[in-house]
């Protein structure tokens, strides 16, 4: 097992969605509870990151809420900036112990959690300031890269900090000028990221071929 924590990021606003993503029913469960049993079987500290409690949900969760309007008073964000990943990682990185912590964002239900293992082993390993997921095809073009399937160090917290009282949002930039590693996998199911009600039909269609495929 990994001995760092790992939170599964559920405090999205699901707008293209429409509707909360960590309730979506996946598989016998829904997708928080899937995430969870999934990376609790490797990282033994997981827990959820949701913006405001859910009460539906009877699992370990931090509530980023606090962190955030600590720094919304001083920033003026707008409703949207407010939905930011940045601010889950923030309130983790705050609240938890460890050096390291790793992330997982609640729609990505095909990334394996060896994987996201992996990368914290590496990261730790080189003493870096944290490091990403890129997904590459066979002939090695990156295909997508994943920001937040990542793991950070808790030395990035002032330039976390810094990028959200200065309404700098986007993760990727912020990740490549702290000089994060990437952890290149081929695994083509990464794409079914659920963002639209057509993404999850899609993921819903592939988990049951899985399943199908696992009983053969």
């Amino acid at each position: 097992m990994c001995e760092i924590a790992c939170v599964v990021l559920c405090g999205g606003k699901s707008s293209r969605m429409g509707r909360d993503k960590a309730l979506l029913p996946f598989g016998n469960k829904d997708l928080a509870h899937f995430m969870y049993d999934a990376y609790s079987n490797i990282f033994p500290h997981t827990l959820l990151c949701c913006k405001t409690p859910k009460s539906q949900l009877k699992l370990p969760m931090i509530i980023e809420s606090s962190t955030q309007h600590n720094h919304n008073a001083h920033t003026n964000a707008t409703k949207d900036m407010a939905f930011s990943p940045l601010y889950g990682i923030a309130c983790a990185l705050q609240n938890l112990t460890g050096d390291y912590i790793a992330f997982v964002s609640v729609d990505t239900p095909f990334l394996k959690p060896q994987t996201l293992q992996n990368l914290a082993k590496q990261v730790q390993d080189l003493g870096a300031n944290g490091g990403y997921i890129v997904q590459v095809d066979e002939t090695n073009a990156i295909v997508r890269e994943h920001f937040l399937l990542s793991v950070w160090h808790k030395n990035t917290l002032d330039s976390l900090h810094y990028a959200i009282q200065t309404q700098n949002f986007r993760v990727g930039e912020l990740v490549k000028h702290l000089g994060f590693l990437t952890y290149n996998v081929y695994d083509t199911l990464l794409s079914y990221n659920l963002n639209t009600p057509q993404d999850y039909q899609l993921a819903l269609t592939q988990l049951h071929s899985q399943h199908i495929c696992d009983n053969i």
